[in-house]
């Protein structure tokens, strides 16, 4: 009886060692998603500010130049802005591009975008 109870308490390690790559793979690879996806939202969310900022630009202001920089103030790293302005209507679109970084490096490298996108236009009626 003893004897039997070791050989399972075996196969138990076995089976552990066998999944735990798996397991921690499924777990690096839902960090690295949260991750991007954080980044995705802040960087929409940036990009609307700029949009917003250069519609409300007020007489004597770039609105071009003050878009860039607000969406510049609201991402934590460094990134492509692009900037257009039209009239009739006063149109203002911003876009943005991101290189992303996994953080896993190269375990998740060929899982995940290399770079986030995102673009935002307003009008001032």
């Amino acid at each position: 009886m003893a004897s039997m109870l070791r050989k399972q308490k075996g196969s138990v390690v076995v089976e552990f060692a066998l999944l735990l790559p798996l397991l921690l793979l499924i777990l690096g690879l839902i960090i690295e998603y949260g991750w991007y996806f954080t980044n995705w939202i802040q960087l929409t969310n940036a990009v609307s500010a700029g949009a917003r900022a250069g519609i409300k630009a007020k007489e004597g202001e770039y609105p071009k130049d003050l878009a860039e920089n607000v969406v510049k103030d609201n991402f934590w790293d460094p990134l492509q802005v692009g900037v257009t302005e039209e009239d009739s209507p006063h149109r203002i679109t911003v876009t943005a591009t991101y290189n992303y970084t996994p953080l896993m490096g190269p375990f998740t490298e060929s899982l995940v975008p290399h770079t986030i996108k995102s673009s935002a236009t307003m009008v001032f009626p």
